[in-house]
């Protein structure tokens, strides 16, 4: 009979851990297990195309967000070793179960993060692989989507996504700058 590794009770080979893969895991694996309750929903999850100008919907591309009550998450990742950009303005098309009757819906990027309309609103957000913090206008993905470029297999996992009010300039200058 054939045993798997789990299925011995002690170590058959001399192996050292790697610490390098523990850390990484620890920096970007970990902190997605201690939030799955914002990952794994269905009532919330929205699916999007990354659309490019020249190329049209960037078949390699996932993209989706998800939450759970107020908190709202948006993963994306690039399954080709090209580089991928475009714009998620609509989500997907999908069926809904509405008081007995199948509605199809599709929700918009800001709708879908729940996002805040209004004069000076930013989208303000934390990217888990660096930890930075990051904003982007909300009238700029209400009227034109949200921008992103991603290197070959790059993903982005964005959360802690709220809406902030620039009352000063501030993040519109910050914003045109980078």
């Amino acid at each position: 009979r054939e045993k798997y590794g789990m299925e011995f009770t002690s170590p058959r080979m001399d192996e050292k851990e790697n610490t390098d893969f523990i850390e990484e895991h620890k920096r970007l694996i970990f902190p997605l297990l201690k939030k799955r309750y914002c990952y794994s929903g269905v009532k919330d999850f929205e699916f999007f195309d990354v659309i490019n100008d020249y190329s049209g919907t960037q078949e390699n591309v996932y993209a989706y967000a998800n939450g759970y009550g107020s908190d709202r998450v948006f993963v994306i990742y690039n399954n080709s070793y090209s580089r991928a950009e475009g714009r998620m303005k609509k989500g997907a098309k999908k069926n809904n179960l509405i008081n007995g009757n199948r509605v199809i819906s599709q929700s918009d990027f800001a709708s879908a993060l729940k996002l805040e309309s209004g004069k000076n609103k930013f989208m303000k957000y934390r990217t888990l692989s660096d930890s930075l913090y990051h904003i982007y206008p909300v009238s700029k993905i209400k009227r034109e989507g949200y921008y992103i470029k991603l290197n070959g297999f790059e993903t982005r996992v964005m959360e802690n996504i709220t809406t902030v009010t620039d009352t000063n300039g501030s993040y519109a200058k910050y914003f045109e700058v980078y």
